[in-house]
């Protein structure tokens, strides 16, 4: 943007742009905004040690991948899968967390490695490690989900399966029935888009970009609280 468009919106002086795209990562977990009540959720089902399989739904660019890394700087034991593998998801993705978790010395077939995955967990003390399995939202998740669910489900673990709206459609009443009431990731209303826009600014700033309530109402009807796209739009 240029000069008379900085004066208009009554920016700080700053060091550079500090709307960035990226996720928000476990280190700046305290960034991020409107998110509050379902991080709490989430930590109090492993502090509790109760075991479940949560769908944390959003929009693409919603925060779900900035939520699982916030959830995953409060907890001692974690695996974060992202990586989605083309070939044999099931296996890989299984393997994956049996190698977190157990070390290299896996069982050879599925079956003894899943037994040996649900006892060495059945084992342990304290909160619940975290599994969160957060792949990209063009992926075709259903049958994957559905062969992962029953296995996921003996696991003493707290599951977060990330989904968009659409992928949750294509899951069947079975699989649904499995898992825990899905958590939704709403749009961040006007307020929480100038608290995002605190914790980003003041990155790059002294000072806060005080955002002027009809340019933030503005904001908000164009993006519908879409962080994502707030950020796009601020960049």
């Amino acid at each position: 943007m240029d000069g008379a468009e900085i004066s208009l919106l009554d920016l700080p002086p700053l060091r550079g742009n500090p709307f960035e795209l990226r996720p928000i990562e476990s280190l700046r977990a305290q960034d991020i905004v409107g998110r509050d009540s379902t991080l709490t959720r989430l930590r109090e089902h492993a502090i509790s040690e109760s075991p479940r399989l949560i769908l944390l739904v959003g929009e693409r660019g919603s925060g779900r991948t900035s939520l699982i890394n916030a959830l995953s700087s409060q907890v001692n034991k974690k695996f974060v899968g992202q990586y989605w593998p083309e070939d044999d998801p099931v296996n890989s993705v299984m393997h994956e967390i049996a190698i977190h978790f157990l070390g290299y010395e896996v069982p050879p077939s599925m079956g003894q490695l899943c037994e040996r995955l649900i006892d060495t967990l059945e084992q342990g003390t304290g909160p619940l490690p975290l599994i969160a399995l957060d792949y990209p939202s063009n992926v075709q998740i259903n049958d994957f989900i559905t062969r992962m669910a029953p296995l996921l489900q003996r696991l003493r673990a707290l599951v977060v399966v990330t989904l968009t709206p659409a992928q949750l459609t294509s899951l069947d009443e079975e699989t649904l029935d499995i898992f825990d009431p899905p958590e939704y990731l709403e749009g961040l209303s006007t307020s929480q888009i100038q608290k995002m826009s605190d914790n980003l600014v003041r990155r790059k700033a002294r000072e806060r970009w005080n955002i002027k309530s009809e340019l933030l109402r503005a904001i908000h009807s164009n993006t519908g609280g879409n962080p994502r796209e707030v950020v796009r739009l601020l960049r």
